[in-house]
């Protein structure tokens, strides 16, 4: 009997040590696996994070893709010309059936010649107006000048214009894009770059005034519209008015308007 009972307390002792053993290995498991499973808790939501800021970024290359996309032209025509009728003396009704003002229908250096707007036969300064007076507005003016001669013919577009002695204006004299203003009679140069325009060739100058900022560009009417403004200045002299053409002439050059349009700005 005693050997039985020796045999039955060592079965006892083994299941403990065996026992006590699977409970110092486990702990020592969970002691080295702690770092990792906390590192896995943690990591979790840092990778949910990413799809967020990875769709924070395509939303916004996105948005600046959609904004270079916005046209720099206005877009609110407020009159317009195309010249497309019959030759006739003075410019009469324009294209959108108004009638145009300043010297446009009372000189006989206007007319309309092969679908476009003539102003020749006539040396000084001619003025051409269309369209409602308004603070902010930009005009695209297409034309060609026939002989161009330094300080003494140009053909430009105007803005805020009141009368013959207060305007802004932006111009082409054959080697240069200038912007005046004239206020009270006294003309004051606020702007200008080189700009090599030749006899007989199309150009468009694109005008725009808003808030205190005058700006102006120009180009071959048969090339791409540059992406930048030449000039930008500040002037706060005129606040609203017209917009039209203003050309000086001498004899023997002739402008030609192929067209006009003035949109709104902002």
């Amino acid at each position: 009997m005693p050997w039985i009972i020796r045999t039955h307390f060592m079965k006892i002792r083994i299941v403990g040590l065996v026992l006590l053993s699977g409970l110092i290995i486990g702990g020592f498991t969970a002691g080295f696996f702690t770092n990792s499973i906390k590192t896995a808790l943690t990591l979790q939501p840092t990778m949910m994070q990413a799809p967020s800021a990875l769709g924070m970024a395509s939303a916004t290359n996105k948005q600046a893709q959609e904004v270079n996309r916005l046209p720099n032209t206005p877009t609110t025509t407020l009159a317009q010309d195309t010249f497309q009728r019959a030759n006739q003396p003075l410019w009469g009704t324009a294209s959108d059936g108004r009638m145009w003002d300043g010297d446009a229908n009372t000189m006989q250096t206007f007319s309309i010649v092969g679908h476009s707007g003539q102003i020749g036969n006539g040396s000084g300064t001619f003025n051409a107006v269309l369209g409602p007076a308004i603070a902010d507005s930009e005009v695209l003016l297409s034309g060609s000048m026939s002989q161009f001669h330094a300080d003494m013919v140009n053909i430009g577009a105007v803005l805020r214009w009141s009368d013959g002695n207060n305007w802004y204006k932006a111009l082409l004299d054959g080697t240069h894009l200038i912007v005046l203003k004239r206020l009270k009679g006294a003309t004051t140069q606020l702007g200008s770059v080189l700009f090599a325009a030749q006899d007989g060739v199309v150009y468009s100058i694109r005008f725009r005034a808003v808030g205190a900022t005058l700006f102006a560009k120009a180009w071959p009417s048969n090339t791409t519209e540059p992406v930048g403004w030449a000039i930008a200045v500040n002037d706060l002299s005129f606040t609203t008015g017209q917009s039209g053409i203003r050309v000086l002439l001498q004899t023997g050059s002739t402008v030609t308007i192929s067209a006009f349009r003035i949109t709104a700005a902002s």
